[in-house]
């Protein structure tokens, strides 16, 4: 009798245990590994079995019975928010039930402004600090390897991620947004800025978007104005057609990291392809990304007569026609 007892028991307990090692098991899988947000709408007095087939039936769950598990189990059945909801196509049931109760979901929106010259760790470091992604997972989604597609995209094979593509601007996103959402949003916005009439002008100069790129985007760093960006930039352009160094110090700081009007003698010797006093042409890719003014700078350089630049400690722009104009120069205002 007493053993039938305890087969009794084991075999109730281990029924009634079924449905939390189910739970435990599955809770956490996601029915898509898809990236992208889906409307969803949640209608008032919609009840839990109608929630979970309404959304097996829009591809969010593969198997409702873990969504409906997971309500019961945490008591949830009345905290449904109703309205239009933004959920991630890779939630997990768990995920779904705690983003349709919570109410994060309903069309809530963060605003981010990303400035002219930032570079990809910079704008991952502003996300970071903001809460909104972890700067590591930002980094692996902006390298090229996660194939967006983008045409312009394709002809590089010289660099490893979207930096110079993610275009600086305000973007207003939703909370539930995934971090390929948001880089997609940057890299969209950029498509759209270069218009048919700058890309038929890139075309028409025999040069690729991506030479363009890298070039706005070290005008970018080295020069303040828009004035001053037309004219540096021509000063480039022809020194590269005549194979002469361009020797921007932009292009060392993005090794280093420093941000020096004039970098040191020792920087200048760093053995890397971005660095253009050690390496003719330009460099692999853009070193920041870019505004418009300096992509439109890039694109209709102003012809001028100086073949040597520099920049003051207080951001002015000094141009030398020659190279012993140029050392006086630098010995006037390098000091």
């Amino acid at each position: 009798m007493v053993k039938k007892i305890i087969i009794g028991t084991v075999t109730l307990f281990v029924i009634c245990s079924l449905p939390a090692i189910y739970l435990a098991y599955n809770i956490n899988q996601f029915c898509q590994n898809l990236t992208s947000t889906k409307e969803f709408i949640l209608a008032k007095g919609d009840g839990v079995n109608q929630i979970g087939q309404k959304l097996k039936d829009e591809g969010f769950l593969c198997n409702r019975l873990v969504f409906e598990i997971y309500v019961w189990l945490t008591s949830k059945e009345a905290q449904f928010k109703a309205g239009t909801h933004y959920l991630p196509k890779d939630a997990s049931p768990r995920q779904l039930v705690n983003l349709l109760t919570s109410g994060q979901s309903l069309t809530q929106e963060l605003t981010i402004q990303t400035l002219e010259g930032w570079t990809i760790k910079e704008i991952a470091d502003y996300l970071a600090g903001r809460g909104i992604v972890k700067k590591e997972n930002f980094l692996e989604a902006t390298k090229l390897s996660n194939n967006y597609q983008f045409d312009f995209l394709f002809e590089i094979t010289s660099q490893e991620n979207l930096e110079g593509y993610l275009f600086p601007d305000t973007y207003r996103v939703y909370q539930t947004a995934t971090i390929q959402d948001i880089v997609k949003k940057m890299v969209t916005n950029f498509n759209q800025k270069l218009n048919n009439e700058l890309r038929v002008e890139i075309k028409k100069q025999n040069k690729s978007i991506s030479q363009i790129i890298t070039m706005a985007s070290i005008l970018e760093e080295e020069a303040r104005t828009d004035e001053d960006r037309v004219m540096i930039s021509d000063i480039f352009w022809r020194r590269l057609k005549e194979r002469i160094g361009i020797e921007a110090d932009s292009t060392v700081n993005y090794i280093t990291g420093k941000k020096t009007a004039a970098i040191s003698y020792e920087d200048a010797q760093i053995d890397n392809p971005y660095n253009t006093y050690k390496y003719r042409g330009l460099p692999p890719g853009p070193i920041c990304n870019p505004g418009l003014s300096s992509i439109k700078a890039a694109i209709y350089p102003k012809a001028n007569d100086y073949w040597y630049f520099l920049s003051t400690k207080d951001g002015q722009i000094i141009y030398s026609q020659n190279l012993k104009e140029h050392n006086l120069n630098k010995a006037k205002y390098l000091k």
